[in-house]
């Protein structure tokens, strides 16, 4: 689930590959111009399709956006695939 809260979308639950495609979908839905965070903590699975969503919000996003509370397991996943700067938390 994915909701709105100012300029920051909070995500809960899984991003595994049978829940990235509707994760994505819903958070793409409330990427607005002033969305500048995406707030991780209640993140409760992450696989390998976690990453292809969050690469799909930068892209709609057009600009960095600084990902909040980001779970062991997809910075692990994002340093394996050498896209650590995708969650660099200085943005």
């Amino acid at each position: 689930m994915i909701e709105r809260a100012g300029d920051t979308l909070r995500v809960s639950g899984p991003i595994t590959m049978t829940s990235a495609p509707a994760v994505r979908d819903r958070g793409l839905a409330l990427l607005g111009g002033d969305v500048a965070a995406i707030d991780l903590s209640a993140v409760t699975e992450v696989d390998s399709a976690a990453i292809a969503v969050l690469l799909a919000w930068r892209r709609r996003a057009g600009r960095t956006l600084k990902f909040v509370a980001v779970p062991a397991a997809l910075a692990s996943l994002a340093e394996l695939y050498r896209l650590d700067r995708l969650l660099d938390q200085s943005a």
